[in-house]
């Protein structure tokens, strides 16, 4: 199926729309990740997929990536 409409959502409206959608069969075994902090910020990080730390927590970059992408950032 082809979407001809254009979305334009805030994280937030996207983090609702999440929370009821049910349009795949991962969403059935596994939880949204979406970003934190300031959408308006001048660097973002984009992680690969969430781990299983970041799947419990609903949170990105709580896992062993999370704390060696911290542990580099502390350092430089």
């Amino acid at each position: 199926m082809v979407c001809s409409q254009v979305m334009t959502l805030t994280i937030d409206e996207l983090q609702e729309k999440l929370k009821t959608w049910d349009g795949c069969e991962l969403c059935k075994s596994a939880n949204p990740v979406l970003g934190e902090g300031n959408p308006k910020a001048d660097i973002m990080f984009i992680g690969e997929a969430p781990g299983q730390k970041e799947d419990e927590l609903k949170r990105p970059f709580v896992g062993p990536a999370g704390q060696f992408l911290d542990s580099k950032l502390l350092r430089s």
